[in-house]
């Protein structure tokens, strides 16, 4: 009975500054825009893995590929299946030299890194952890 009671506060002070954290910090969404510019440009749209094909939808903060606002510039990778389900996502900061995915049979590769450069591979298809991490909250920025 103590336990259940001990676990219950614990669960109670742990809920409560999330909740706080995530309605009034994070209540301001964020909208990434021109989908298809940064989809064209990055080389996104549909490809073919191991016979499935995936569409792979590129947008940016910013909302608009240049060498102006590339500092500032935060692009969101989301793969979807040809049917429209979200299979992955990931956040990463747009890279000049690295802005072409690039694809082999079974991954797709982005430039990652705070804008270092450098180049993170994703396995595709996109596995179960994947899935659940697109349907998710992004707890930080």
């Amino acid at each position: 009975m103590i336990i259940k009671r001990l676990l219950r506060g614990l669960l109670i002070l742990t809920a409560i500054p999330y909740f706080f954290w995530l309605v009034l910090i994070r209540a301001d969404p964020i909208y990434y825009q021109k989908c298809e510019l940064y989809t064209e440009e990055m080389n996104g749209g549909i490809h073919t893995f191991q016979g499935q094909q995936y569409n792979i939808v590129l947008c940016g903060l910013a909302g608009g590929i240049d060498p102006g606002n590339i500092q500032d510039d935060e692009i969101l990778l989301s793969v979807y299946s040809m049917q429209g389900e979200l299979l992955a996502e990931r956040y990463f900061e747009f890279a000049w030299e690295l802005r072409e995915l690039e694809y082999g049979n079974n991954y797709l590769i982005y430039a990652d890194g705070d804008g270092a450069g450098f180049e993170t591979r994703m396995a595709m298809p996109p596995t179960r952890l994947d899935w659940i991490r697109a349907r998710l909250p992004r707890l930080w920025p």
